[in-house]
C-alpha cells in the first residue's frame, strides 16, 4: 500500500515500510498494552478538542474476502475429531508397543491428553534406551540368535513412530487449537481469515469463503 498510495507516502515522509515490518511491530513484546494506552489517549485528546462527545457509539460490520486459496480451510470440529482419534491411537500404541520395551515403563494418565511436549520426553527416553542397548550389544557378544537385536529393531520402529508421526500430528493440532481463538475455522495461508458466507454470492450456493468480518465503530 505504501508503494502505491500517495497519502500513505505523505504520512510516512516518503518512507516505504514493508508490511512485515508493521506486523513485527504489532506483535512485539509490550505492544499490546502500549497500543491500548495510545488508543485511550487518542480518544481523550479527541474529546478535549471537542471533535467527539463520546455520548454515542455506532458499530458497522462489513465482510471482506481474503486473497487466499478458498480450499485452505481448517475446521475446528474436524481438528477436535482427529485430535481425539490421535489420543486414542497413542494410548493403545504406548500400552501395547512401547511399555514392554522400556524399563521403567512409561506411565500415562488416561484422563489427560498426551501433549507434544510429553512426546518429546518419551522420544528422549526411547533414544536413551536404544543407546544403552546398542552399547550392550557391541560390548557383549552372543552366539546364535541375539534377542537384543530384535528389541533394538523394535525400539527403532517405535522411536520413528513417536518422533515422525505422533509428535508431528500432536503439535499440529495444538497449534490449530491456539489459532482458532474462539472461531470455528481459519485459513492455513492467513490465520486471521475465517471462513464465512459473503454478501456477494454469484453462484448462489452459499459457499464459505475466507475473509474478515470487520467491525468499525464511529460516533456519527
Amino acid at each position: 500500500m505504501m508503494a502505491e498510495n500517495l497519502v500513505m507516502q505523505y504520512l510516512t515522509g516518503q518512507l516505504v515500510v514493508n508490511y512485515r515490518t508493521i506486523n513485527r511491530f504489532r506483535v512485539a513484546a509490550g505492544m499490546e498494552n502500549l497500543l491500548r494506552e495510545l488508543f485511550i489517549e487518542f480518544n481523550l485528546q479527541l474529546k478535549m478538542e471537542k471533535l467527539v462527545t463520546l455520548d454515542g457509539l455506532y458499530i458497522d460490520g462489513t465482510k471482506i474476502e481474503a486473497n487466499v486459496n478458498k480450499y485452505s480451510f481448517v475446521w475446528k470440529k474436524a481438528t477436535e475429531k482427529f485430535s481425539a482419534k490421535l489420543q486414542e491411537q497413542m494410548q493403545v500404541y504406548f500400552q501395547e508397543e512401547i511399555t514392554p520395551l522400556i524399563h521403567p515403563a512409561i506411565e500415562l494418565d488416561t484422563q489427560e491428553p498426551i501433549s507434544s511436549e510429553q512426546l518429546t520426553e518419551f522420544a528422549q527416553l526411547l533414544e536413551e534406551e536404544l543407546a544403552g542397548l546398542s552399547q550392550d550389544i557391541e560390548e557383549t557378544l552372543v552366539k546364535g540368535k541375539d534377542e537384543r537385536k530384535t528389541k533394538r529393531r523394535k525400539l527403532n520402529k517405535v522411536l520413528r513412530k513417536v518422533k515422525d508421526d505422533f509428535s508431528v500430528r500432536a503439535e499440529k493440532y495444538e497449534i490449530y487449537q491456539e489459532t482458532f481463538q474462539g472461531r470455528k475455522s481459519f485459513s492455513k495461508m492467513d490465520h486471521d481469515a475465517t471462513f464465512m458466507r459473503m454478501k456477494e454470492d454469484p453462484m448462489r450456493n452459499g459457499q464459505l469463503k475466507p475473509g474478515y468480518n470487520l467491525q468499525i465503530a464511529t460516533e456519527n
